[in-house]
């Protein structure tokens, strides 16, 4: 079962700290917040080269379908074989400066628009020749992507628990918060956000 009931929309990560004993671990919280990507673009793009902080992609079989008003005209039909995340550990902060690493290659990426069309893949990558098995074998393999880079606005929705560091400032050291979603208790997903221009 979802487990974001337990918490509005919006709800603050200092929330997912709150509720333990003093000296006890606090116990791991579900949240929906607002963040920003920081982690830098390291990963790149088997197709194009591209290179970003998360990309998602997806393997789709252009097929050909009559229409239905009849005559010769024969539309696209792009079938989903599936979908494949590329990145490892990223880092998100929200609005209060909090930061969140995430999986991303475990993380479900929910575009904002809908997305239609794809690019015939000349060479298939190993990441998503897996998906493959999924082909019909009567239509053109296509791919299309989704990059998520530094600074791009996305929502998370996960269950995140803190995390203490120590570091050092000066000639004296501090503890530092930071949370880890943890993707084996509940889904991450990384809604993708569009930020309203200021005109």
């Amino acid at each position: 079962m979802w487990p974001f009931g337990r918490k509005k929309v919006g709800a603050r990560l200092a929330a997912a700290s709150t509720g333990g004993r003093a000296g006890q671990p606090q116990a791991p919280a579900a949240v929906s917040v607002l963040t920003t990507i920081v982690s830098p673009p390291l990963v790149e793009s088997p197709f194009t080269g591209m290179r970003s902080a998360i990309i998602l992609v997806e393997l789709l079989e252009r097929l050909p379908v009559s229409n239905e008003q009849g005559g010769d005209v024969v539309i696209d039909h792009y079938a989903l074989l599936g979908t494949v995340v590329l990145g490892d550990v990223a880092t998100l902060r929200d609005e209060d400066g909090d930061e969140i690493t995430i999986v991303a290659r475990r993380a479900y990426i929910a575009p904002a628009l809908p997305r239609s069309g794809g690019t015939p893949v000349g060479r298939m990558p190993a990441d998503v020749v897996p998906l493959l098995a999924r082909a019909s074998g009567r239509g053109v393999v296509c791919y299309r992507e989704l990059t998520l880079g530094t600074g791009d606005a996305v929502r998370l929705r996960a269950v995140v628990e803190p995390a203490h560091s120590v570091v050092a400032s000066g000639y004296r050291s501090g503890t530092r918060v930071t949370y880890v979603a943890r993707d084996d208790l509940a889904p991450v997903v990384l809604e993708e956000v569009f930020e309203a221009p200021a005109w």
